[in-house]
């Protein structure tokens, strides 16, 4: 599974963009501005407020979660959206993904804006 990172001059429409691809964005920001961007994606996707899903007679609910995560050994707290309605796993599963995959990026400096 591809986690995408985002920084630097982050556009609302590429963070939408990467989560209908994906579902799973990291971003390398301060909390306040990743809850901005987080708002604004939410806006985006949800212009008519949140939505449901029925799946085999269930409803659930599509989401937007902006979480973080410490990661060890000195990358520090890393900030993630998941869009529940493309990402196909549990929030446990995204967490897990995203300290794995942020472990194993080289360093900050070598950080990318990449966008599908």
């Amino acid at each position: 599974m591809e986690v995408n990172l985002l920084i630097g001059d982050i556009r609302p429409s590429d963070v939408e963009r990467a989560l209908l691809t994906h579902g799973l964005v990291v971003l390398e920001t301060t909390r306040p501005h990743a809850a901005m961007i987080a708002a604004q994606a939410q806006a985006r996707l949800f212009p008519n407020g949140p939505t449901s899903t029925i799946d085999d007679e269930e409803e659930y609910p599509d989401s937007l979660n902006l979480l973080a995560i410490d990661v060890p050994p000195d990358r520090g707290w890393v900030h993630y959206l998941v869009y529940s309605k493309v990402f196909p796993h549990d929030l446990e599963r995204a967490k897990e993904l995203v300290r794995q995959t942020v472990s194993s990026w080289p360093g900050r400096d070598n950080y990318a804006y990449r966008v599908p």
